[in-house]
C-alpha cells in the first residue's frame, strides 16, 4: 500500500520511485491534506532508517512500516533499549521512566485505534525535555542541586504544545 510505496522489496514495500511516491501524495492531498501529512511523517521517518539505518534496524522497522504496522510501543521499546544501553556513558537523563513510557505508548496505540479523526501530529512519539524546561509531572532541577526534587506546578508552553501534539513527555 502507500505506507510501503517507497519502501524496498527486500523489506516488504513497492520499491516505487520518488517521483511516483510525490504523484500518488499530490492526489491524496487533493481530497484530504491531513492525510497526505500523515503519509508524508511516515516517509520521512522510513525514509531516515532507509537511508541511515543499521542492517538490523532496517529488518526490524520497515516491514512494519511497509504495512502500517509499527506501533507507538514498539518506539517506545526502541527508545527504552537505547537508553539504557548508552545512559551510562552519557549521563544525559535526571529522569527517565520506562513504565510510564510504556504506559504512555499503549495509551497512545489505544487512542489511534479508537479515534474517529486522524491522529495527533506526534502521537506516541517520545520527546526528551531538557530539566531546564518545566514539566509538571517529572523533576525539573534546571540543572543544579539548589534545585533538587523541583517540581513546577504546570507545563512551560513548549511541554504543553507538545502533550497537545500527541508527543510522551
Amino acid at each position: 500500500g502507500i505506507f510501503g510505496l517507497m519502501i524496498p522489496e527486500e523489506y516488504g514495500g513497492l520499491g516505487e520511485s520518488l517521483l511516483t511516491y510525490a504523484l500518488c501524495v499530490e492526489e491524496i492531498a487533493r481530497g484530504w491534506m491531513s492525510v497526505s501529512g500523515i503519509v508524508n511523517t511516515h516517509f520521512i521517518v522510513a525514509y531516515m532508517i532507509m537511508q541511515h539505518g543499521t542492517e538490523e534496524q532496517k529488518a526490524k522497522y520497515l516491514p512494519k512500516l511497509a504495512t502500517g504496522e509499527l506501533t507507538c510501543l514498539d518506539i517506545a521499546e526502541h527508545t527504552i533499549a537505547r537508553t539504557a544501553a548508552l545512559e551510562s556513558k552519557y549521563q544525559a537523563w535526571v529522569c527517565f521512566d520506562p513504565p510510564r513510557l510504556r504506559e504512555a505508548a499503549t495509551a497512545a496505540d489505544a487512542a489511534l485505534r479508537n479515534r474517529k479523526a486522524g491522529p495527533r501530529a506526534l502521537e506516541g512519539m517520545p520527546v526528551g525535555i531538557k530539566d531546564i524546561i518545566d514539566s509538571a509531572d517529572m523533576p525539573t532541577e534546571d540543572g543544579t542541586v539548589l534545585h533538587a526534587g523541583r517540581r513546577p506546578l504546570a507545563d512551560a508552553a513548549v511541554v504543553s504544545m507538545l502533550r497537545s501534539a500527541g508527543a510522551v513527555i
